[in-house]
């Protein structure tokens, strides 16, 4: 569906809102509860500076989705932007209407082609409601890789994931409850729940970087990860150029913003050449089928959910050898065991780099998105829940300083997150003189 913008202007968007009202039925958050979470990801997700454009992606249209861009534009105005583009598909122009924000439609590209022309004036931000699994700003994909606009991926309550994730209050209280439940955890999450004081989001950040220093310290050769019963023996070789860091990162012209939030992760972007042993993914995948095939396959719905994927990472590079996939659309679509592993290997060997490490993040099983012990359905806020690998492109913000455009960097243009980490897992650096740490023990932190 082709996406309109809808440009909320500064003079029409501030009106008189109530933030003490309690919250309405059928609304995941209070007035009060959005203000704070709208505020806290403007503060800590845009890098924003006064004068700036903020261009806001809502590719799945859920009236969440709408309901937090609409609370982010206000965020973003009380903060000095100078405008805020919403780029979404027709049905919700209707929805931002009447939210009783006054909006034009344009044509969609014009909000990527202006971010593209000025990106030193450009914050973008893509609301995930759990509907739209592509990349929205792929149109801007090499501004972003190389530094030059800040991009962030923020979350909105929405029923798509409630469903999956909160499924026995789904059952016991009904939909509205386990939105809301999916809300509450989303605040906590993002360290904007009740308990959380002023600024715990940057106190949490300021934390992950001081682990990363500690690790890049260590001048780290390799890591072992180890985990017997889920099938993970895996070493993992870093680039002496390689270097830990959380997933708040920075633009060529020192704009800081978080790129995903909530984070509970540091990585690194590891040596694509050296990776031995076995893994095992230990939460589900999607992956998106092309056009043709699953018309092919009838399926209604070229998205399809990966629940079991085994191989052997061999001289750098996933193998056949051991290699095995349970996808249940294919199964039900009535393909053998073997045509499904083949389907799935096609779609993750699609170049020179893609079957090779391009990040490694540690990430504690005990952290507040793994304690939940659930299953979200949306990949990146479930490879915050453990340690995860993933293979293709590498980030520029997992080199050192100076190192970022180091040859030996992985540029596949693909980027699979595989999530491993489990409560049982075993992590351990090597360092480059030998020396052996453990800096994980039964998923928790030893550092």
């Amino acid at each position: 569906m082709a996406r309109g913008t809808q440009s909320i202007t500064k003079r029409t968007a501030a009106r008189p809102r109530s933030h003490s009202t309690p919250r309405r039925p059928g609304q995941p958050l209070s007035d009060a509860e959005q203000r704070r979470y709208a505020e806290s990801l403007i503060g800590s997700a845009t890098g924003m500076r006064a004068g700036d454009c903020v261009v806001i992606d809502t590719p799945g249209g859920e009236p969440e989705a709408v309901s937090l861009a609409v609370s982010l534009a206000e965020a973003a105005y009380r903060r000095g932007a100078s405008e805020v583009i919403v780029a979404t598909s027709g049905p919700t122009a209707q929805l931002l209407r009447q939210s009783g924000v006054p909006a034009h439609d344009a044509a969609g590209s014009e909000a990527w082609a202006e971010a593209a022309h000025a990106p030193e004036r450009h914050c973008l931000i893509t609301v995930n409601d759990g509907e739209a699994t592509g990349d929205p700003m792929r149109h801007l994909e090499q501004l972003i890789d190389d530094d030059h606009l800040p991009w962030s991926m923020v979350y909105a309550p929405s029923l798509a994931v409630a469903r999956a994730a909160y499924d026995e209050v789904l059952a016991r209280e009904g939909a509205d409850a386990a939105v809301r439940a999916y809300a509450v955890d989303l605040l906590r999450f993002s360290r904007c729940g009740p308990d959380d004081p002023p600024g715990a989001w940057e106190t949490h950040v300021q934390a992950l970087h001081a682990r990363s220093r500690h690790l890049n310290g260590l001048d780290l050769e390799a890591i072992q990860i180890e985990d017997p019963d889920n099938g993970t023996d895996l070493r993992v070789g870093l680039l002496e150029t390689s270097a830990f860091s959380p997933c708040e990162w920075a633009t060529k012209d020192g704009r800081r913003f978080g790129c995903n939030i909530p984070s509970e992760e540091i990585f690194c972007s590891p040596d694509p050449a050296q990776c031995e042993g076995t893994l095992s993914i230990s939460r589900p995948i999607t992956m998106t089928l092309g056009p043709e095939q699953a018309a092919d396959l009838a399926l209604s719905d070229a998205t399809v959910v990966i629940s079991a994927l085994q191989g052997r990472m061999k001289g750098g590079a996933l193998t056949r050898e051991g290699f095995g996939a349970s996808v249940p659309a294919l199964r039900r679509a009535g393909l053998e065991a073997e045509e499904i592993n083949d389907i799935v290997w096609g779609l993750l060997d699609v170049d020179a780099g893609s079957l090779r490490p391009g990040e490694l993040a540690l990430v504690p099983s005990d952290g507040r998105i793994g304690s939940s012990e659930r299953v979200f359905g949306v990949t990146n806020l479930d490879e915050n829940a453990g340690l995860h690998l993933a293979l293709g492109l590498s980030y520029r913000a997992g080199m050192a300083a100076g190192h970022e455009d180091d040859p030996r960097r992985n540029r596949s243009g693909v980027h699979q997150d595989l999530t491993l980490g489990t409560p049982g897992m075993r992590v351990s650096g090597i360092s480059r003189d030998g020396t052996r740490s453990v800096l994980m023990e039964n998923g928790c932190w030893t550092i």
